[in-house]
């Protein structure tokens, strides 16, 4: 492919990302293999050409036309094989190919692997940001208890703090479907059997995610029922800290998630939740993520480790949300008179 054909193709690329709106549309894909025949190497090698390249690995940037191609190509044929590029032989596969270092193929997979935040699936309705502009109208409530987290062990970690249902898992009473595990449970005298389902790549998003973040729990739910299911859906302790119902601060029957009673650093800490209520005090340290129940074809969590490791690098997580989501806009902006 000569300098020539690749401007045009580029120029077509940014044409057709602009009309469909993502990076990885595959009416993008489309659109190049009908109008130009080119390989899927090829288009690959294309979306990389047409991101900023200031930010791509310096030796992949230094490698020439040919070189860029046969790299792309391999990690095309990994990402076919391993179903992702975060896979961990992913990473062994191109050191083998490509005579490259363990390093290079981090920085290469975090690169071309890299999502838009505007990829990240956001849920429509903008009725839960209208009801945080109702309670924002109440005087937050003074905690003046100890830290509800003890000291950071690690003080080059950020803190990153998960929502539990429809967040992480979906649980219920009632049958599930290929269920990871059941539980029972006595609550106020009864006996309940809990299906568990686990959101698609949760192990993986826990396990990678230890390495640079505390991990804890925060959740509305009892803590006799959601002890149950973390214990099971980690089991190998990555979830540091459980936060339940009675850590939450109750606006207007409301369980909110005050950050600011955990003892943590707000420049450091982020928070996802699926529900946008619950960080009513602090929309700019949140992330809301799409409410999941049962898509096994989900990759949220794998696109939130791309967007956690580009926030882990901001001295102050705020400002990443503020550029990246700007949630206070849509808070201000929410209009109540579509609600009534």
């Amino acid at each position: 492919m000569d300098e020539d054909d690749q401007e045009r193709l580029a120029a077509f690329f940014n044409e057709s990302v602009s009309h469909y709106g993502s990076i990885i549309s595959v009416e993008v894909q489309r659109d190049l293999k009908a109008k130009f025949g080119i390989t899927d190497a090829q288009i690959s090698d294309l979306r990389l050409i047409c991101h900023n390249s200031a930010q791509c690995p310096l030796f992949y940037r230094e490698s020439d036309p040919n070189r860029r191609i046969e790299i792309t190509s391999v990690v095309a044929n990994s990402q076919k094989r391993f179903g992702h590029l975060q896979h961990p032989k992913v990473s062994r596969m191109l050191e083998q190919n490509l005579g490259i270092t363990s390093q290079q193929s981090i920085d290469l997979i975090n690169w071309m692997d890299r999502p838009d935040t505007r990829d990240l699936l956001l849920d429509p309705d903008m009725e839960p940001y209208y009801h945080i502009q109702l309670l924002w109208q109440y005087q937050k409530p003074v905690y003046r208890g100890p830290n509800k987290l003890p000291p950071l062990s690690d003080p080059n970690k950020y803190t990153l703090v998960l929502d539990l249902d429809e967040t992480l898992v979906h649980c219920g009473t009632a049958q599930i479907p290929n269920a990871d595990t059941y539980f029972s449970l006595c609550f106020n005298g009864a006996m309940f059997q809990v299906a568990v389902k686990y959101r698609p790549h949760l192990t993986e998003f826990l396990s990678s995610m230890s390495k640079l973040f505390e991990i804890s729990v925060f959740t509305a739910s009892q803590k006799v029922y959601a002890d149950e299911v973390i214990k099971r859906l980690d089991p190998e302790g990555y979830i540091t800290h459980r936060l339940y119902r009675t850590d939450c601060t109750n606006v207007c029957q409301n369980y909110i998630k005050d950050l600011s009673t955990l003892g943590r650093d707000l420049e450091h800490l982020i928070f996802i939740d699926n529900s946008p209520q619950a960080f009513t005090f602090h929309v700019n340290n949140s992330i809301p993520i799409l409410s999941w129940y049962d898509d096994e074809d989900d990759h949220e969590l794998l696109k939130m480790m791309h967007i956690l490791r580009q926030l882990r690098e901001y001295d102050d997580v705020r400002d990443y949300c503020k550029e990246a989501f700007d949630l206070e806009s849509l808070v201000l902006t929410a209009n109540g008179d579509d609600y009534c």
